[in-house]
């Protein structure tokens, strides 16, 4: 008896000292993100082409300072917008949920009213980490639900005053304006005022910047005569005023009271401030940079709008190299309408395309300097290894591909967005991940590495996992875009080699597209005789299977109309 108790002592004991060894390793091992609350800065633009930067691979625009992030950080080099337009993107990033799960699925949705519908109603991001003590300033574009900017009683985000707007009442209708800027350009106006009588050499007049622009010949404007009234948009020959889609050119504006300029100067305040908060009130800190451009109307200051034309004021030829390879389809394959009626000529002109592609690049290169400055600032303030640095867009631009411009499509110009992290501490430098992620993730991954939380609610999913193990099974390999209308496709599955596009309605076209054969998405696999498309039996029932996972997953109310749906 006695050996058996001294063997039971023995063997008990020798379980104490695995224990204590497993503590001591568990304790050794924790990563830095579990043991320390950080930062968070995030910064975002509206409507950046992921192509449009040099960590993507494009060998002329100058983005020094995110490629240098990017370096820092890990490149997502196949992440998604949840949906390619401002409203619905926007507020998907800041819930983690889909257009289904936030009821956001149009830009008109920005003016719902809090005692309307109950839409987005679930806690953004923003809101957990100051209910978790975080202090939290906005600044930039909102363009989501004007009541939840904090800007009524009726709701809990008050630290959304920090983001310099204010709802303004106007013919009966809510708007949100930038009403410090435009306090700004008032003064500018006072000092410098503009005789509009008096412009001349073609030059015509923005009524937001209350400055005259130098329009370049893809603008509806170039070549019409100087106006002689102010109107609150550019006008047609006729009169008649055009799509903001149609602005570019040159903004005749010092470049320290650009928009651009203006928006990170209030955050670069905003960090400076975090100082005095971090020493007496111990907070960390969540800030937010939202820059409007590369959004049109696309109009730039100099000396950024010299910077990719030539001595005489033209698009430098290496611009030619970059036009779209798809710029001429029209398709009538195409799930859209791509008729020579329905899209803005010029982005089909190849001769012109070039122009709007200068100006775009400038507005990119603009907000790179400001961000090179905001992170410098993070820096000096001895906070950047302890902040995770976020940088994205809420959709892309499709800058003359399919001969388009804008977003709204399913195409990848529109879709693909720029997604950047900078991870506390610095770890995982340089990685680059290829596997498609969404901007939804952004939520889920954002509380995972500031505050530890992986228990709020989302349907995105935080991504640690794939960042610690690119090739973890933990996440899918593919991921869903939705689109909030029924005359174009409303849903689109994104794999590595395939594309699928699903129509809610029977009105409009259903695609399949090959990406590693027809990387421009030229051809329309749907389309094809029906002995062809017979080959791609399986891949569209693989595509279906994953588009219906999805719904399943996150109860969608739509996934009984595409279990329905019949692709041949």
């Amino acid at each position: 008896m006695q050996l058996i108790l001294k063997c039971l002592n023995s063997f008990i004991a020798f379980l104490l000292l695995l224990s204590s060894i497993a503590e001591m390793s568990a304790t050794e091992s924790k990563p830095l993100e579990t043991t320390k609350r950080f930062n968070l800065l995030f910064l975002m633009t509206d409507e950046h082409q992921a192509a449009v930067m040099g960590v993507d691979g494009n060998p002329i625009v100058k983005t020094p300072n995110l490629d240098k992030l990017a370096a820092d950080g890990i490149y997502f080099s196949a992440a998604y917008t949840p949906c390619p337009i401002c409203v619905p993107a926007r507020a998907s990033i800041l819930t983690g949920r889909s257009i289904g799960g936030t009821g956001i699925r149009r830009n008109t949705d920005q003016f719902l009213s809090v005692t309307g519908t109950p839409l987005l109603n679930q806690k953004t991001y923003d809101e957990v980490l100051n209910v978790n003590g975080y202090w939290s300033a906005y600044h930039g574009k909102w363009h989501i639900p004007v009541y939840r900017a904090g800007l009524t009683k009726t709701t809990d985000t008050s630290f959304y005053h920090n983001f310099g707007y204010a709802i303004h009442k106007d013919d009966g209708s809510f708007r949100i304006r930038h009403l410090e800027y435009e306090k700004l350009l008032e003064i500018i106006h006072q000092n410098e005022p503009i005789d509009v009588s008096q412009l001349q050499n073609g030059l015509q007049y923005l009524n937001f910047f209350r400055r005259p622009y130098e329009p370049v010949t893809t603008d509806f404007n170039y070549g019409q005569p100087s106006p002689k009234e102010i109107e609150n948009n550019p006008v047609d020959k006729n009169g008649k005023p055009i799509s903001q889609a149609a602005t570019i050119g040159k903004l005749i504006l010092d470049s320290k009271y650009s928009l651009t300029s203006f928006q990170r100067d209030l955050v670069l305040n905003a960090l400076q401030e975090t100082e005095k908060v971090r020493k007496h009130e111990d907070k960390n800190f969540n800030v937010t940079a939202s820059f409007i451009f590369p959004h049109p109307p696309m109009v730039v200051t100099e000396p950024y709008f010299s910077l990719y034309r030539d001595k005489n004021n033209k698009p430098i030829k290496e611009l030619d190299t970059l036009i779209p390879e798809s710029i001429d389809d029209r398709s009538k394959e195409s799930p859209y309408n791509l008729s020579t009626d329905n899209a803005v000529a010029y982005f089909h002109d190849k001769t012109k395309i070039t122009d709007v592609m200068s100006v775009y690049y400038a507005l990119v290169t603009e907000i790179d300097d400001s961000i090179g400055k905001i992170i410098q600032k993070l820096k000096d303030i001895g906070e950047y290894d302890n902040t995770l640095i976020v940088y994205c867009s809420d959709h892309g631009e499709m800058l003359g591909a399919h001969g388009l411009c804008g977003k709204f499509v399913f195409y990848e110009e529109s879709i693909r967005v720029p997604l950047i992290l900078k991870l506390p501490g610095g770890s995982h430098k340089g990685l680059k991940i290829d596997r498609p992620v969404n901007l939804t993730d952004l939520f889920a991954t954002i509380l995972d590495y500031t505050i530890s939380d992986t228990v709020t609610p989302s349907e995105g999913k935080t991504l640690r996992a794939i960042i610690e193990n690119p090739k973890t099974t933990q996440r899918k390999d593919y991921t869903v875009i939705e689109w909030g209308h029924e005359n174009i496709p409303s849903y689109c599955v994104v794999t590595k080699d395939w594309k699928f596009m699903v129509a809610k309605s029977d009105k409009a076209k259903n695609a399949l597209y090959d990406r590693k054969k027809d990387p421009n998405e030229l051809v329309n696999l749907l389309a094809s005789p029906p002995l062809e498309r017979e080959k791609y039996n399986n891949i569209v029932s693989k595509m279906k299977s994953k588009l219906l996972e999805y719904m399943e997953e996150i109860n969608h109310a739509d996934k009984e109309v595409v279990q329905q749906k019949k692709f041949f």
